[in-house]
């Protein structure tokens, strides 16, 4: 048996397929544009070589610009923030970080002396490139790769490490936007 529907009845709903979000749009082309110094923004997925969502946004004449979202290689988030011209803007100091340290690996019983250690810094407020580190009895690299962890760790001491991260960005108060005690390396046998 068929179910036929009043003319009506099909606008209505088609009209509620459409408002629930339950069909797929085709993305729109931008149209050119009667003045040619109009930008017109387009929204981009960004992907690395693995095909994992790295960043969403949207550019402008081939430029970041407007909101981003950017996520470590992991889909962990990285930041959260605004480009303009292709360029993060980073207003004022934000009020909390929320900052998490992430090793690699496991740590097991601990930091060892002369081992290296991969970790990152994840905040949400600060793109990993606007981090600066200082360390106190360790020696603390950058390094860029795939995997997200960019920075080394090198414990010289028995002791405590107290790691504290800045922002780069000059606009910036002084002082850390966030710090962590990392326990006592543990002793050899």
């Amino acid at each position: 048996m068929m179910l036929r529907l009043h003319p009506l009845d099909k606008a209505i709903l088609l009209l509620c397929i459409w408002s629930c979000g339950c069909h797929t749009p085709e993305p729109s082309q931008p149209q050119a544009a009667s003045n040619p110094n109009r930008l017109i923004p387009q929204d981009t997925i960004v992907r690395n070589d693995a095909g994992i969502v790295v960043g969403i946004g949207s550019m402008i004449d081939g430029k970041r610009n407007g909101h981003w979202i950017e996520y470590y290689a992991d889909g962990v988030l990285m930041w959260e923030g605004v480009y303009a011209s292709g360029k993060r803007v980073t207003a004022s100091r934000p009020k909390e970080c929320n900052c998490q340290l992430d090793f690699m690996d496991d740590l097991g019983t601990g930091l060892q002396v002369g081992e290296a250690y991969r970790f990152r810094i994840r905040n949400g407020c600060l793109h990993d490139d606007d981090l600066a580190l200082a360390a106190t009895k360790s020696t603390v690299k950058r390094l860029r790769d795939t995997s997200g962890y960019n920075y080394i760790l090198y414990p010289e001491k028995q002791e405590t490490i107290k790691l504290m991260v800045y922002a780069a960005d000059e606009g910036f108060e002084p002082g850390p936007v966030c710090a962590f005690e990392i326990p006592a390396p543990a002793t050899l046998p």
